[in-house]
């Protein structure tokens, strides 16, 4: 048998800005920071005010780790007025065999979030190619660089030091005087 409490809805939540004013409205009756909120959480500093203010969206982990520390439970019902229940879209390969290459670039193409795949997916087998090329030549010409720079930073140490270590030669002791009150 279970010493759950029965469940009692405390909002009722159909849009995301519906989410963030639930969430406000519970860290407020809790009587909590934001600041607490992503301490007790464990979200980074700010971002519950970032999700607050509708700068950042609320994602499955975030949205996980604030219900933790609001004390909250997700509960799916039904919509009203839905009368049968959804069924999931299955995934229908929509590549053809026999021009595989050609559908394969279009499939990413268009799946493709942001410009890198995008720009890759465009090119041919000989320009990405070229690009890694260039990208290891770039990472090899950088490597040398630092290692310039680290050796003409220790060169210049050493001068530095070599000319103290001359000016305190040239630099006559000095003579603590014995004859004093204290002496």
């Amino acid at each position: 048998m279970s010493d759950r409490h029965p469940l009692q809805p405390i909002f009722k939540v159909s849009t995301h800005e519906d989410l963030i004013a639930a969430l406000v409205a519970r860290r407020r009756s809790l009587g909590l920071t934001q600041i607490d909120v992503d301490a007790i959480g464990g979200l980074a500093g700010g971002h519950t005010a970032k999700i607050e203010c509708g700068t950042k969206k609320v994602g499955y982990v975030s949205l996980t780790l604030l219900l933790g520390a609001l004390k909250l439970e997700l509960l799916a019902v039904p919509a009203s007025g839905a009368t049968k229940p959804l069924q999931a879209a299955s995934p229908k390969s929509t590549i053809d065999p026999d021009n595989y290459v050609a559908d394969t670039n279009n499939f990413f193409v268009e799946r493709a979030r942001k410009g890198a795949r995008i720009l890759n997916a465009r090119l041919t087998a000989k320009q990405r190619r070229e690009n890694g090329r260039k990208g290891g030549r770039k990472r090899w010409a950088d490597w040398r660089a630092a290692r310039a720079e680290q050796a003409a930073k220790a060169e210049r140490q050493a001068k530095r030091e070599a000319a103290l270590a001359a000016k305190a030669a040239k630099r006559p002791a000095t003579v603590r005087r014995q004859d004093g009150p204290y002496g």
